[in-house]
């Protein structure tokens, strides 16, 4: 017989804007959506972290999927540790460190898509990007170009990898937050973590010199995890900077407010660039 679970009797360890993880006891927690509507989201996390865990890949465990109080519900393996971003802020000196680890362990959670059911990452973006009602016209046109240009991939693209979301416990790192997968080319999800780590918004309450920290050490992660990414997998860079215009394209519809402005500016930029006959391989240092 399966256990009853209420909620209101556990305690709330944490909580995000698709979800809240509750203790289920001292080795499980259980991850709970918000919206019902994002069921079909959550299934795609089960799966994607299931194959990846048979792989011996450093994700956590996903023990069962159920409904709770008629919510979509993962009883998951419990991590008792600091996100790297926090070991970041505890230890700063080890910046570049955790930099490259960061790109490493995003070479080795690289996998197939293959029979996962994920949408492409070409298909969400040609379905986003359109929706933008903060890009004019013919910057819609320049990026959806990019895009049908664009080679579709296999591989299981994260889509928030970011210090935030790797757990570090007992010397082991763990990816989590699979909720946004997608399939593609592995090369659009190191354009969206260098743009998620690079652009660095001034937030409300933050000082000058605060601001000026934060720039300087995104500026310094970014920089090394990227070179890193490029020793471990040689790429193209006018390939990366073009997944670097998709994707800032796609969070200038789903990203924060205060990142925006600086995303469209970067767009803007190879727009212009472009439009001047500068090689899409120097596109990406415009952010």
């Amino acid at each position: 017989m399966i256990k009853m679970i209420e909620l209101n009797k556990l305690k709330l360890l944490a909580q995000g804007g698709q979800a809240e993880i509750y203790e289920l006891d001292e080795n499980k927690v259980i991850r709970v959506l918000r919206n019902k509507e994002d069921e079909e989201y959550l299934k795609v996390e089960l799966s994607v972290m299931k194959s990846l865990k048979e792989k011996d890949k450093a994700v956590p465990t996903v023990y069962e999927y159920r409904k709770i109080e008629e919510r979509p519900s993962l009883i998951m393996e419990r991590l008792n540790g600091d996100s790297m971003l926090e070991q970041i802020r505890k230890s700063p000196l080890q910046i570049l460190n955790y930099a490259e680890r960061l790109a490493t362990l995003h070479m080795e959670i690289a996998d197939s898509a293959e029979g996962l059911g994920l949408i492409s990452i070409n298909d969400r973006a040609a379905h986003l990007i359109p929706k933008s009602e903060l890009l004019e016209p013919k910057l819609k046109e320049f990026i959806l170009t990019i895009l049908s240009e664009m080679p579709r991939g296999n591989d299981i693209c994260h889509g928030d990898f970011h210090p935030g979301n790797i757990i570090i416990t007992k010397g082991q790192y763990y990816v989590i937050d699979w909720f946004g997968a997608t399939s593609g080319n592995k090369l659009s999800d190191i354009a969206h973590t260098y743009l998620i780590l690079r652009n660095t918004p001034r937030l409300p309450g933050i000082t000058g010199f605060q601001n000026f920290i934060i720039s300087r050490s995104a500026s310094v992660i970014s920089g090394r995890y990227l070179s890193t990414c490029a020793k471990l997998q040689p790429f193209d860079r006018s390939e990366f900077s073009r997944w670097m215009v998709i994707r800032a394209a796609e969070r200038v519809f789903y990203g924060s407010p205060f990142e925006k402005e600086a995303l469209i500016k970067f767009l803007r930029k190879c727009w212009n660039a472009q439009a001047s006959g500068v090689q899409a391989n120097r596109w990406w240092q415009f952010i």
